[in-house]
């Protein structure tokens, strides 16, 4: 692949493995749709929805040469962090069962079994991420009361590194 695509948005032609959809090639409509997406994202007030229609949408418009769903699954994330929520793992979700939801996306523009994967790996994400909370217990209150200032010495040392 090209050493260059890592972070731009998609000037090829791409294909899905095992489907007959064929996403945008014309790099101003993927750039035009991503655009979009990145709008009516921000538009939604609900983190869940947030999650799904990222999930459904970046997949479908493949904005970038390659990992794609990966992209999407990690995006997703976003909106569950900055809402204090659990964030959302795929380990349990067999691939052949998530890769069967995106061919609906992709080839029916359905969206059922993608919906319950999505609510089948939250609980169990949900349910995993509060044992681990649990078994950390609380917070260090030193690094609560001191987080800003924590932040800010690490951050100097980081710059400080990257300047050699």
């Amino acid at each position: 692949g090209d050493p260059m695509a890592a972070g731009r948005l998609r000037r090829i032609a791409v294909g899905i493995e095992r489907s007959t959809f064929h996403p945008a090639e014309v790099p101003q409509l993927i750039e035009e749709c991503f655009d979009q997406i990145l709008a009516a994202a921000a538009a939604i007030s609900d983190p869940f929805e947030q999650v799904f229609f990222v999930m459904v949408q970046l997949p479908y418009l493949q904005p970038f040469d390659n990992v794609n769903k990966r992209v999407s699954r990690l995006a997703a994330n976003i909106p569950l962090i900055k809402g204090n929520l659990s964030p959302l793992s795929f380990t349990d979700v067999p691939r052949s069962t998530y890769t069967d939801a995106m061919l609906g996306v992709y080839e029916l523009n359905k969206i059922d079994l993608l919906k319950d994967v999505f609510i089948w790996a939250y609980e169990r994400s949900a349910a995993r991420y509060a044992a681990v909370r649990q078994s950390l217990g609380e917070p260090d209150p030193f690094r609560l009361r001191h987080r800003a200032a924590l932040r800010e010495i690490i951050g100097e040392v980081i710059r400080g590194r990257m300047d050699r």
